[in-house]
């Protein structure tokens, strides 16, 4: 996973069965950005993540929040 071109760094990503929601994983990022997940069971998922950053601008928002999500089948 990757922010404005670099590593994030120690980032939880999520993967979940979309057919059964109650199937979860948890993954974390290591220094390159990189985590991985073992998926032992066919069916549509998706990662998804958040990031959260302080505003730049506090006239507008104390806080910014990125989402990302990839979806598939096996």
């Amino acid at each position: 996973m990757f922010f404005k071109g670099k590593p994030l760094k120690n980032k939880v990503i999520t993967v979940r069965n979309r057919n059964e929601a109650s199937i979860h994983q948890y993954s974390q990022t290591d220094n390159t950005g990189i985590c991985s997940f073992k998926l032992e069971r066919k069916g549509t998922w998706f990662f998804h993540a958040t990031h959260i950053i302080a505003s730049t601008d506090k006239s507008k928002s104390d806080w910014e929040s990125f989402w990302t999500t990839f979806s598939f089948a096996l």
